[in-house]
């Protein structure tokens, strides 16, 4: 009985939000700063290996790797390796005119350094174009 009680006052709680309220869209998710970054500009998180059991060894240093370096507004492939003993959850980011947006809806958490920048401790995401001005960063989020 207690069950169907916590239960109908949970649908009764759902049922009392303002409908903007109940569900957060996907730009909730992304910390506007700059009003030139657009669609284009967005990053996508590239799917790790892991889940079909293969390990990916990423040849890229310590900390963030940009390919290529300096993209002037031509597409980007940003790397993140955790060279830590700890877990980080880390967000791409990019600053223009002095503003940054975060881009939490693509964080990635990461595991401690096996000694190889491999898909446990390196985070990989694409733009398909950048932002020529933009200075383009990893942050912890």
């Amino acid at each position: 009985m207690r069950a169907k009680v916590l239960f109908t006052a949970a649908i009764a709680m759902i049922l009392a939000l303002p409908a903007s309220a109940s569900v957060a869209s996907a730009d909730d998710q992304v910390s506007k700063g700059s009003p030139t970054v657009g669609a284009p500009e967005t990053p996508t998180r590239v799917s790790a290996a892991d889940r079909s059991g293969t390990q990916v060894i990423y040849d890229v240093g310590c900390w963030t790797t940009f390919r290529p370096p300096a993209p002037g507004g031509a597409p980007m492939t940003h790397y993140y390796a955790n060279c830590a003993n700890t877990w980080v959850i880390v967000c791409p980011a990019v600053t223009v005119n002095g503003v940054q947006t975060v881009y939490y809806n693509v964080w990635k958490a990461l595991g401690p350094y096996p000694g190889v920048a491999d898909h446990t401790n390196t985070a990989v995401w694409y733009y398909a174009a950048t932002i020529p001005n933009g200075n383009y960063t990893t942050v912890f989020c």
